[in-house]
């Protein structure tokens, strides 16, 4: 059977939209690392989860300073950029578009904007997170499964944080559960995986192999020593991952920019 001319030119439209699509994630994933070709994200959204509080005035300096050290982007929710990170057009820009507040269930997470207020938000990619093991996590499986159609018809990567959780909400210590989690943004299309620390580099490692050949990036998890953020992030590189969301220890750290510097060093290795 010929195909008719109104056949053709669609089959020509769709492949000249896929092509556009394809090339807009390439690039886009290549200006989410840094020269040493690490994932090096500074998370300073921790305003909209659990309230400002007196490190929260810091949040824009701290940004600022990442980009300048080595870090390759900055991950927060759209009113953040536009009110404390506007004017460095060079950094690249992780959009949340999902989230939870502490106020009630912070593992319940909802799509809280759009991938279009995201792309008016300069973004390079978005972030949406998943809790498994908790009430609603099908619903939070195919929010994600949203969001990767949407973001990728206009060739924008998702980065998906998807963390098995108890049923208080806490991430588990538990390679085989976190592994889990981390292989269902593989399937559900994810672009990079956000995974909190399980408990050990080997079991972190275990986590890299579910997942590969995507790259996985640790979650920096809640304030702790400067000794012990600089060990784990050494840890997890040698488990394989491929960059560090970090932001709470940053906003914490006693020299943010020591620490920074520090994480750099080590992910140049």
């Amino acid at each position: 059977m010929v195909a008719t001319p109104g056949a053709q030119n669609e089959a020509v439209s769709y492949a000249r939209a896929h092509s556009s699509a394809e090339y807009g994630l390439r690039v886009r994933m290549r200006r989410l690392r840094n020269a040493a070709g690490s994932y090096l994200f500074a998370v300073l959204d921790d305003g909209y989860v659990s309230g400002p509080h007196e490190n929260q005035a810091a949040a824009g300096a701290v940004a600022s300073t990442a980009h300048a050290l080595g870090f390759s982007a900055v991950m927060g929710y759209p009113g953040f950029f536009r009110s404390q990170f506007s004017d460095i057009p060079s950094v690249g820009r992780v959009v949340n578009v999902a989230g939870s507040t502490v106020r009630h269930d912070v593992a319940s997470k909802v799509i809280v904007t759009s991938v279009a207020e995201a792309i008016r938000c300069a973004a390079d990619a978005v972030a949406v997170h998943v809790s498994l093991g908790v009430p609603n996590e099908g619903v939070m499986l195919a929010q994600l499964g949203h969001v990767v159609a949407d973001a990728h018809g206009f060739g924008l990567p998702v980065l998906a944080a998807s963390y098995a959780r108890s049923q208080d909400g806490v991430p588990i210590l538990d390679a085989s559960q976190q592994a889990h989690a981390a292989r269902c943004a593989l399937e559900l299309g994810a672009d990079i995986i956000k995974v909190p620390w399980p408990g050990s580099r080997d079991g972190l490692r275990r986590i890299v192999a579910a997942v590969d050949p995507l790259p996985v990036v640790l979650a920096g998890g809640p304030p702790g020593p400067d000794s012990e953020t600089t060990s784990r992030v050494a840890e997890a590189k040698e488990a394989g991952v491929s960059g560090l969301c970090i932001g709470r220890r940053l906003l914490s750290a006693s020299n943010p920019a020591s620490t920074i510097t520090q994480i750099v060093e080590i992910f140049e290795r």
